[in-house]
């Protein structure tokens, strides 16, 4: 009875269970299909390849032989700003792993898209009217919205089986990430962000020599931030380590 209880306990636990409608920062949720089913736990079980991303000491737990994995994650974000839906809407991520176990060791390698996403609109009118920096309304110049991150990893993982109970491993990591910005920017806002001229530092700050121009400009109508080099799988600004 007590064991009938419990089921019947556990069961109403998971059909009343809410879903979280969330990724991990800059992580995926999780790596590899069995991980993915599980929320993301992957730390201490067999679970592929997809240990070079999870925990590659569970390499060793695999069979002796050669294993070959091939994956790709999809990631449909529908974002929506005063009723203005972002256009972009699909990332594929691609990723595969092979690893060679003989006896207690494991040796392999594997890409992985490790997370990333974006987001694009159309114009500035999305999110509210334009203002000048002395206050006048601006017409809408009708410039893309666009911010999209990517980051990869390439690794390299060793394991080693001590013994039953213990198991060991590490990998080298190559990472690198790419950006794309576009993103237009009114004179009211811009203005809140000169600390010297009233702005109140609300949307951030701003410095440098365009300001020692601003005497000269009089009033300011946008900006705008074009930092893209509108390839589909890099962006215009790249890091690697």
């Amino acid at each position: 009875m007590q064991t009938k209880f419990k089921t019947l306990a556990v069961s109403t636990l998971l059909v009343t269970a809410l879903p979280a409608y969330a990724t991990n920062g800059m992580n995926m949720e999780g790596y590899g299909p069995v991980a993915h089913a599980m929320g993301g736990a992957a730390l201490a079980y067999d679970n592929g390849t997809a240990a070079l991303m999870n925990n590659p000491a569970t390499l060793a737990l695999m069979a002796d032989g050669t294993r070959l994995d091939l994956a790709a994650g999809f990631l449909g974000p529908n974002v929506s700003v005063n009723g203005k839906s972002s256009s972009a809407d699909a990332f594929v991520m691609p990723a595969f792993g092979v690893a060679h176990k003989r006896g207690d060791f494991v040796t392999g390698f594997g890409v992985f898209s490790q997370g990333g996403m974006g987001t694009e609109f159309a114009n500035a009118g999305t999110f509210s009217s334009l203002s000048s920096m002395m206050g006048s309304t601006v017409a809408d110049p009708g410039l893309h919205n666009r911010s999209e991150v990517g980051v990869g990893r390439a690794l390299i993982p060793v394991a080693w089986k001590v013994n039953d109970r213990l198991t060991l491993g590490g990998s080298v990591d190559y990472v690198w990430a790419t950006m794309d910005l576009q993103m237009l920017i009114d004179g009211r806002r811009f203005g809140d962000m000169i600390t010297g001229m009233g702005g109140s530092g609300r949307f951030g700050t701003a410095n440098g020599s365009l300001l020692n121009a601003l005497g000269s400009m009089g009033d300011v109508n946008w900006g705008y931030f074009n930092f893209s080099d509108n390839n589909r799988f890099s962006g215009a600004a790249k890091a690697h380590g």
